[in-house]
Formats: C-alpha cells, sequence, structure tokens
C-alpha cells in the first residue's frame, strides 16, 4: 500500500540552528496536544532527550490511552531528521500499517527559518485506506499546524527573551 502523506510549513524568526535544536528536543506532550477528535501525547517513554542519532526509541502515550512506537531514522543536523511510527495500538491500530515522517529546516532571511513537516501513513489495507486518507487529509494538517503555532511561539518568545 502507498503512503497517504500530509505537508504543514511554519516560518520561525530564529536561525536555523536554534530552530532545529528547539524542535529535535520538543516537550512532546506539551507541543502534540489533542486536536478534534485527535488525541494528543500525554507522556513519552524510552529516549526522553533530544533526538541525535538514527536508531533512538521514543515510547508514546496518548492522551485516548493509546501508544504508538516512534524511532529516528535519519538525522542531519541543523537540516532535518525523520522517524517512523509503529506499534500503534487503540483506532490506529486497525487503520495503520505505519507511519512516516520528516522534519526540514531552511533559511529562508536572515534570522528566519521555515519548517515543513511531512507525515505519510500507511494504510493497513485497501479497505482502510479511504478512512486513513480522511485522517491525513482532513484532520491530521490542523493538528500538525497547531504544533507548529505553539513551537513557534516557543522558540520566538525564548528569542525575544535574549
Amino acid at each position: 500500500m502507498r503512503a497517504v502523506s500530509t505537508t504543514v510549513s511554519e516560518t520561525v524568526a530564529a536561525p536555523p540552528r536554534r530552530v532545529f535544536d528547539a524542535a529535535r528536543g520538543l516537550d512532546i506532550p506539551a507541543t502534540m496536544r489533542r486536536h478534534g477528535p485527535l488525541p494528543g501525547v500525554a507522556s513519552v517513554a524510552g529516549h526522553t532527550g533530544p533526538y541525535s542519532a538514527p536508531g533512538e526509541v521514543k515510547l508514546l502515550t496518548l492522551t485516548d490511552g493509546s501508544s504508538v512506537r516512534e524511532e529516528l531514522t535519519a538525522f542531519a543536523p541543523e537540516k532535518s531528521y525523520a522517524y517512523r511510527l509503529d506499534g500503534f495500538t487503540g483506532p490506529f491500530a486497525a487503520l495503520v500499517a505505519r507511519g512516516d515522517a520528516e522534519w526540514r529546516f531552511s533559511a529562508v532571511n536572515p534570522g528566519e527559518t521555515r519548517i515543513e513537516w511531512t507525515y505519510g501513513f500507511t494504510p493497513k489495507s485497501a479497505a482502510t485506506a479511504p478512512a486513513v486518507w480522511l485522517v491525513v487529509k482532513g484532520l491530521w494538517p490542523g493538528y500538525m499546524r497547531a504544533a507548529l503555532r505553539r513551537l513557534k511561539t516557543e522558540i520566538e518568545g525564548v528569542a525575544g527573551k535574549r
């Protein structure tokens, strides 16, 4: 099955290094909150520090009681990182075989960085593909945009205090 994907972006008034470091070390429960019917992240176990090398694994417990495993698959300092989601429990377990995400960072102006965040979810079967499409295209972008806005506010708030 082919993944169903979506991409959102945000420009942050801070240099790439600061934005990259904040994103790879973000407070996941504070940033990835419930959005509409989509659960937020309640807690993180396993690797709890900032991402730094492929193979690092985080175990996320969601606000609906379900969980998912997140493994860093690629890491290019100040440029990008990617991770795979698998081991879903709860409602997503019936719909999705796995998820793949990538964050890309690029300087757009002096002191400004553009974040591009892409998520792709591979449906478990042809029968679940329409539901996955509705979630990924209809609900997931709002979830991602809300998280990026929270990250942007945190980064720019810190930058403004310096």
